[in-house]
């Protein structure tokens, strides 16, 4: 990560998905663009306490979360 970057934290337990992802979102020419993956939701909220992150891409049905209900109110965007 670098100190310019803009990090999206992807939350999901397929690599194949993330690493097109990661492929999507890295475009020549613009800003700087970290993609961190994680493979479930408890290193997530790991990840998470470590701060800098700026968005999260998340599969609510991971298997250790509860879904979307258990994201901190007020601390979702919903698109």
């Amino acid at each position: 990560m670098t100190d310019s970057a803009h990090n999206v934290l992807v939350i999901g337990n397929d690599a194949a998905t993330a690493a097109a992802i990661r492929e999507a979102l890295t475009q020549p020419g613009e800003d700087p663009l970290e993609t961190i993956w994680v493979g479930n939701f408890s290193a997530a909220v790991g990840r998470l306490s470590e701060g800098g992150i700026d968005a999260i891409l998340l599969d609510p049905f991971l298997p250790d979360s509860a879904g979307i209900d258990y994201a901190p109110r007020g601390r979702l965007l919903r698109v």
